[in-house]
């Protein structure tokens, strides 16, 4: 696979392994080899490409644009747009398993969006300056991983509104921010930190 620029992001449907790369996205297929590379001077994609996501029907979506059937089309929400217009980037892109999709913004405000209705539901969560990831499951809940150096690990679900999970006692090392949060199909929650130690790598 060519890959062009920084690999930004990954996702993976039946067939395909699909990668953003800033400027362009590419697909892999994983039986066949057979690759698609479609940048952003062919797709009429304005901005950079940081988040990519696939949803049951194997629909990616990408920021603010979605890609089926080889055509990007745009989404086209005027609450959206405004909840973009101070920040660059789109964050922490999600699609739960009935189609909302889930993102975030600069200021860790949190949006639900339904395509099918073109409705936008709006969380903010206490722990605004602090690192956050997000994963779905399967019956449309977002579960937000809130990490903060003072006061550890928090974990809320949304849905219609906010609700504590857990607040989780710090880890018995020096963590740095928490790179990856995901949900198993049995609701099992996965976090993956690095550690820091002051005596050498043989004791990491």
């Amino acid at each position: 696979m060519q890959i062009y620029n920084t690999v930004e992001d990954v996702a993976f449907d039946c067939d395909y392994a699909w990668v953003a790369t800033g400027y362009a996205i590419i697909s892999y297929h994983q039986k066949t080899g057979e690759q698609h590379f479609i940048s952003e001077t062919n797709t009429g994609i304005n901005g950079y490409i940081n988040e990519i996501e696939i949803d049951q029907n194997g629909l990616t979506t990408t920021g603010l644009y979605f890609l089926k059937n080889n055509l990007i089309t745009k989404i086209e929400s005027a609450i959206i747009d405004s909840a973009l217009s101070d920040s660059y980037h789109l964050y922490n892109l999600k699609v739960d398993g009935i189609g909302n999709i889930w993102f975030s913004d600069y200021n860790h405000i949190i949006y639900k969006y339904n395509p099918i209705s073109n409705q936008c539901s709006v969380f903010t969560l206490h722990e605004s300056n602090s690192k956050l990831l997000l994963a779905t499951n399967e019956i449309g809940n977002l579960y937000a991983l809130v990490f903060n150096y003072t006061t550890g690990y928090f974990l809320y679900v949304l849905n219609e509104n906010i609700s504590t999970v857990a607040a989780l006692e710090q880890l018995p090392f020096i963590s740095k921010y928490p790179s990856s949060f995901v949900i198993d199909n049995e609701n099992n929650f996965w976090v993956t930190v690095g550690a820091e130690v002051s005596y050498g790598k043989d004791e990491y």
